[in-house]
């Protein structure tokens, strides 16, 4: 089994299988931890040891980590694992960080699945989730997908495995897991489908795809000859345009070229600033000293010195409750609206603009809100 990095990893499947450039773009930067990465590293290790705790199994090594949120993130995922394996038969298998290859589907193809559970016909694909910004749906998600056909390659001979659910567990985004099922049938024709484009991802130099969510993850964001051309595109296109004459149509094409532009140019930004703080030359830019705002070094010392000056504590001191996130941490995500009541509530989100691809519905727009994005607007 390889322990290096694949370069078609199913974890970046959705980025290669839209943008068969990246992989070959990708390969160009060094692999990098970021504490994003690493912070996940250690939740799953730490996931993995409360499952086998509760198996009854002695951990030698256990990893040291300091984190309630990450210890409570674990005992949940370990509680759902076992509730799983409780509701099979008495000779289902678990499988903990299963090493897997997938290489007839995808070249030299090989990664770790969280956790497998197979039991009579039915195979259930779980996935941890340490991530809090970006939610993860299981459904028709290639990542799980081809963890199942690695699964079905390495098991298929030996269970009769004819489904398969693949679960999503991310609990500091969803207190619940969420699961997507698949026939072996449609899983094999999906993958006989993603052969020829793996193949095309593997050997390069690919095709390229500019997208928000394609690009978003990339490790050639920002320093991308396809990201250049599409966006070049739409500064070309800005000569030949009369803002008072566009058709919808023509409106809808440029959001489309310029969905992305902003975060491509904070990539760019970010890349050049990189580049200057470590000596190297950018033409026509430097780094300098940026705004820094005062601020007290030790706050009870400062209040000391103040009250003795003869101010009093309510004039020099404001007293606010914390925030959401940080009440849900002290109370708990499930108990706080049972202790608050009304006094906790979700107000109507702006109307915003997205693409028609999003999940969400669409708004029945009334007079209020178009008043007030008109105001949002001004």
């Amino acid at each position: 089994m390889p322990t290096d990095h694949a370069k078609l990893s199913a974890s970046a499947s959705h980025r290669w299988l839209h943008c068969t450039a990246a992989p070959t773009l990708e390969a160009q930067f060094p692999q990098n931890d970021t504490k994003y990465t690493k912070e996940g590293t250690l939740a799953h290790t730490l996931a993995e040891e409360y499952v086998r705790k509760l198996r009854g199994e002695t951990i030698e090594c256990p990893c040291e980590v300091d984190d309630p949120v990450m210890h409570e993130c674990a005992s949940k995922y370990a509680a759902y694992v076992m509730s799983v394996l409780a509701s099979k038969s008495s000779d289902a298998a678990l499988f903990l960080e299963e090493k897997l290859t997938f290489g007839e589907f995808v070249p030299h193809g090989f990664g770790t699945a969280d956790c497998l559970v197979i039991a009579d016909d039915l195979c259930e694909v779980i996935d941890f989730k340490y991530g809090a910004h970006v939610q993860v749906s299981p459904e028709d998600n290639p990542q799980m997908k081809i963890y199942a056909l690695g699964v079905y390659a390495e098991f298929g001979q030996i269970y009769n495995i004819e489904r398969f659910k693949l679960t999503i567990f991310q609990p500091r985004m969803n207190d619940e897991a969420q699961s997507w099922n698949i026939s072996v049938a449609d899983l094999l024709a999906w993958g006989e489908w993603m052969k020829p484009i793996a193949r095309a991802a593997y050997d390069g130099p690919g095709r390229y795809c500019v997208d928000t969510d394609v690009c978003r993850f990339c490790k050639a964001n920002g320093r991308c000859q396809g990201q250049y051309d599409h966006y070049k595109g739409l500064f070309d296109m800005a000569d030949q345009i009369d803002p008072q004459t566009m058709s919808p149509e023509l409106r809808a094409e440029i959001l489309n070229k310029a969905n992305g532009l902003k975060t491509w140019l904070n990539k760019v930004e970010n890349g050049v600033s990189a580049s200057l703080m470590l000596g190297e030359t950018i033409p026509g830019w430097k780094i300098v000293e940026g705004r820094a705002d005062r601020k007290i070094t030790d706050a009870k010392k400062a209040i000391d010195v103040l009250t003795k000056a003869g101010f009093t504590e309510s004039d020099i001191c404001e007293t606010n409750i914390v925030g959401i996130t940080a009440l849900e941490k002290l109370v708990g995500k499930k108990k706080l609206p049972e202790i608050l009541g009304d006094l906790l509530v979700k107000p109507t989100g702006k109307p915003t603009l997205v693409q028609e691809s999003d999940k969400r519905s669409a708004l029945q727009l009334s007079t209020q809100m178009l008043d007030a994005f008109d105001d949002n607007n001004e």
